[in-house]
């Protein structure tokens, strides 16, 4: 499969100098929000939560030895740390998942062993709780999505297993069980040029929001900060996001029904509600149509084929 246009030489580096910007800014903080295994300690045992850290530290040797010579592999994974920090920050900041919505950052070895990047809980009727495992793809290259879909797709139909989360505080915060289990996991991504697009919104944003803090802005200072913190909240973005998940979730609940795992149909189509409610809520207050929210991108159309495939029959 084949994308549009490559960029040139001057999008590439003015897309790399915001995103490197935004990433010494939002995302070694956004690291440190992640699920302590340390606190696990004396639930699993010491032994068993030192084997996990030692787990983790072996494979992320091996994932630096991989890309330490290949500057797009460190690009690219940069770039995918800082679209998991921005998701994370216009979720709980503007309410990107709906009001409600909270995003957890998994441990690392949750990120690593179970392929969760981001888990987003979902408040309903004040009681009742929806979990979604979020797998973060910001790679325009068909076959790495398409693995990624297959892994999930295998899941379902060997077992039923949906993504469990083995160190996630806010069970154990509650008296429960410390891990999460029989969480639907998407796939979530966008391509270079659209998370450059909102970078550059949300650097100037924050810029803007240390100066307000210690000095009065400018009138036209001020008025530009409450028109960017108005884009953002209303970014198309986070339709294509919404979108992507609406679609995977959709798919991959007819898969569980047609290989007879009921379970797994019964909490995607669950989420899938969920999230059909908030995109009906936005859509509602929105002045464009989903044709322009969703626009282009290559991500969110490699992603969208390969839902269809799958309701298909045909991946």
């Amino acid at each position: 499969m084949r994308f549009g246009h490559e960029r040139s030489p001057e999008e590439r580096y003015a897309h790399k100098e915001v995103i490197d910007k935004l990433y010494d800014e939002l995302v070694p903080s956004h690291k440190k929000q992640a699920v302590s295994p340390d606190s696990f300690a004396h639930i699993y045992g010491g032994k068993a939560v030192e084997e996990d850290k030692a787990y983790v530290r072996e494979l992320e040797e091996k994932f630096s030895r991989d890309i330490s010579t290949n500057p797009e592999k460190i690009e690219a994974q940069r770039r995918g740390e800082l679209f998991e920090a921005i998701v994370a920050e216009e979720i709980s900041s503007s309410e990107w998942f709906g009001h409600g919505a909270e995003p957890i950052v998994p441990s690392r070895f949750d990120d690593i062993r179970n392929g969760i990047d981001l888990i987003v809980k979902f408040e309903e009727d004040n009681t009742e709780r929806t979990h979604l495992a979020l797998a973060i793809d910001v790679t325009k290259d068909a076959q790495s999505l398409r693995d990624k879909f297959q892994r999930i797709k295998n899941s379902i139909r060997e077992n039923g297993r949906l993504s469990a989360v083995k160190y996630f505080s806010e069970k154990q915060k509650h008296g429960g069980q410390p891990n999460l289990e029989h969480v639907p996991r998407v796939i979530v991504g966008a391509d270079a040029k659209t998370i450059a697009e909102i970078a550059e919104k949300l650097l100037t944003l924050k810029g803007l929001q240390k100066r307000r803090g210690h000095q009065s802005l400018t009138k036209k200072d001020s008025e530009r900060f409450f028109s960017l913190r108005d884009e953002l909240a209303n970014h198309p973005l986070q339709f294509k996001i919404l979108n992507e998940i609406r679609l995977q979730l959709d798919a991959f609940a007819n898969y569980a029904e047609r290989v007879g795992q009921y379970e797994a149909t019964e909490i995607y189509r669950q989420t899938s509600g969920t999230i059909n409610e908030i995109i009906s809520a936005k859509m509602e207050s929105s002045k464009l149509s989903a044709a322009e929210l969703i626009g282009e991108d290559e991500v969110y159309q490699t992603i969208e084929q390969l839902a269809l495939a799958l309701d298909r029959d045909a991946l």
